[in-house]
């Protein structure tokens, strides 16, 4: 396979991220958008160079255009009307595609698959789903762009001067537009978890993803979620417990946070400026101060694209991507169901 011919479903902020940071990717092409309507994919593909528009996932599904499939938008559901179903209907029950559904679709047309987290809401769910991609021999990632760049992996080697791990604490805080619309009234899906919104899905599942990929599995999670009314949630703060250490997460789509995450150690310690995009480290050992500055974009699905597309080809094990998606949705699904 000399390019990776990749198509979107999806026209929002995460669609349009990923297209600009993999339109001139190495290897990789990206060659059609699926939108809710017309009108939304010809807005989306304006000035995009040639990329073939569809509005039903089931033609893009069937189409030849694309060999693998770029799944943007929450995990609950995602907004796109089925065959037979008239714009302006009541959209009850399986009026949508569910996100395990549209998976599912993708994968019995033979298309390799990356989405936006989380790829799903229960761990049942997404080990059917790595099931289905592994009987057809096909790639199923979900894309932690966070925990997938060259920084991020150079940040996880200088851990290695703190000696024995003692304490971690990560935070990914924003003020996000979804809680001004919630402000103004509206409930938006984004701070909704049953939608696959709200702090802990939205930002705790990158952020989960790290502590995996520095720390390992914990033992026992806790959460402490603030929710803003019965079905939106603002913030949430995980607690999760290893034998020698604790590490906190904590999210919110609330307010932004300038403060560093951090990590102990018993021979020193480490300030990380951003663990959603590694680029400035502080590491602090006795008698000495060390500062190391990585030079990445700031649109970080370059990095995990490319580690996709490297797993389509054959190069590494497709394993790996699944042990991380389903270990953080089990520490997610733990974090709902242990709340404090």
């Amino acid at each position: 396979m000399s390019r990776l011919r990749i198509a979107m479903i999806g026209t929002d902020r995460e669609a349009l991220r990923f297209y600009e940071a993999n339109r001139y990717g190495t290897g990789i092409e990206v060659t059609a958008v699926c939108g809710a309507t017309d009108q939304e994919t010809r807005d989306f593909a304006a000035r995009k160079g040639r990329l073939a528009l569809f509005t039903d996932p089931e033609d893009l599904a069937a189409s030849s255009v694309c060999d693998a499939v770029f799944v943007s938008g929450r995990c609950s559901f995602t907004a796109f009307l089925k065959k037979g179903q008239a714009e302006g209907e009541e959209k009850e029950g399986t009026a949508f595609y569910h996100r395990n559904e549209l998976l599912s679709l993708l994968l019995d047309q033979g298309k390799h698959v990356i989405c936006q987290s989380p790829l799903a809401l229960k761990a049942e769910e997404a080990r059917k789903l790595f099931k289905l991609a592994e009987e057809k021999d096909l790639v199923l990632m979900e894309a932690f762009h966070a925990a997938s760049t060259p920084a991020f992996a150079k940040m996880k080697d200088r851990a290695c001067l703190l000696g024995t791990f003692r304490e971690a604490y990560i935070q990914c805080c924003h003020r996000t537009p979804a809680y001004e619309s919630f402000k103004r009234g509206a409930c938006p899906e984004d701070l909704m978890p049953e939608m696959g919104g709200g702090a802990l899905y939205s930002y705790g599942s990158h952020m989960a993803a790290c502590a995996i990929r520095l720390f390992g599995q914990p033992e026992r999670v806790s959460a402490f979620r603030h929710m803003l009314n019965e079905d939106t949630e603002g913030s949430a703060v995980m607690m999760l417990q290893y034998p020698d250490m604790p590490v906190t997460i904590s999210c919110s789509m609330m307010a932004d946070l300038a403060a560093p995450s951090h990590i102990l150690g018993d021979e020193g310690s480490m300030l990380i400026s951003n663990m959603e995009n590694v680029k400035d480290l502080q590491v602090y050992r006795p008698a000495v101060k060390q500062v190391f500055h990585y030079e990445q974009s700031d649109n970080t699905y370059g990095p995990v694209t490319q580690l996709f597309a490297g797993l389509v080809r054959g190069e590494g094990d497709p394993a790996s991507a699944r042990e991380l998606s389903l270990g953080t949705i089990e520490i997610l699904e733990k974090a709902r169901d242990n709340c404090l």
